[in-house]
């Protein structure tokens, strides 16, 4: 088991109009659903640090044109 420490934020509280927007975009690239809410953690050590990560290891998502 995997434990992440952090501290729950505040977030922007626009997340709700994204949604919409990126679900298919997202869904196309992780093969997950986006739902409604989100839980905002500011984590103690970054997941790069956590993990091992290094670039390229990780997919990102950027905003498609169509979305903004």
């Amino acid at each position: 088991m995997t434990i992440l420490r952090g501290r729950v934020r505040t977030g922007r509280g626009d997340f709700g109009k994204w949604i919409g927007r990126l679900q298919s975009h997202y869904r196309e690239k992780t093969g997950l659903s986006l739902y409604p809410g989100t839980l905002n953690v500011e984590l103690e050590a970054p997941l790069r640090e956590r993990f091992g990560l290094q670039d390229g290891d990780w997919v990102e998502i950027e905003v498609p044109e169509e979305a903004k």
